[in-house]
């Protein structure tokens, strides 16, 4: 496990409660206890670590649940589980990559092992050509791409046309705030969700929306950063 990024799969002795930490300044914090108040929550001095069950979900990217460990056979044998008593395991896998850029970023998240869930956005990290040779390299270790979305039409649209082109493609997020004039007003609509809740490429030409030049007219560009 890399040094910088100790995660999941932590949980209270004797206690029939699930918790992820995280590890922030060199020490443990706990981010998610469920069914616990915050003053209830133990300190990193009182969590024993199993590090099987860790790699387990770092190595093959899925969630690891059970609400009685001791009894649970995946994990009788071993041997942090049985000297801790752990009762209730919540270990979820990590995902990010909204704010990487390039591909040369996600090589070293890749190469890193700790993020099983990558979420590139096509307008910080290079276009439409390099989220694809990002999904490329994900595709080669079995990683989904879960795109992330900026606010704006022309980010929604092309997307779903990258969702569309890769193999390892995951889910799109669409946005639902109720006032976004950058997805309302700057194109027409960048997207439809059908019955069954699948978004599918436009078919109009290039990607599928137009541009309301109107729009941009009375809302010129400021200085600083921007993604479209």
């Amino acid at each position: 496990m890399p040094p910088n990024l100790h995660c999941a799969s932590q949980v209270c002795r004797h206690k029939a409660r699930g918790f992820l930490f995280l590890k922030e300044n060199g020490e443990l914090t706990c981010k998610i206890a469920r069914g616990a108040s915050e003053a209830a929550l133990p300190t990193a001095s009182q969590v024993q670590l199993s590090r099987s069950i860790t790699n387990k979900v770092l190595s093959e990217g899925a969630s690891v649940l059970t609400s009685d460990a001791m009894h649970d056979p995946r994990f009788q044998a071993q041997h942090s589980v049985v000297l801790s008593q752990i009762r209730s395991v919540m270990a979820v896998p990590l995902a990010s990559g909204e704010n990487h850029f390039t591909r040369f970023e996600f090589n070293r998240v890749i190469e890193d092992g700790a993020i099983t869930i990558l979420q590139p956005d096509l307008s910080k990290t290079g276009g439409i050509t390099e989220l694809l040779r990002i999904a490329a390299m994900a595709s080669a270790y079995k990683l989904p791409i879960n795109p992330h979305t900026c606010m704006t039409g022309l980010n929604m649209a092309a997307t779903i046309h990258v969702l569309a082109a890769i193999d390892n493609g995951g889910y799109f997020e669409g946005d639902v705030s109720r006032n976004n004039l950058f997805r309302d007003e700057l194109t027409s609509s960048p997207y439809r969700v059908d019955q069954d809740g699948n978004v599918r490429p436009l078919e109009a030409p290039g990607i599928g929306v137009e541009v309301n030049e109107d729009f941009l007219e009375k809302h010129p560009p400021i200085e600083g950063p921007g993604y479209v």
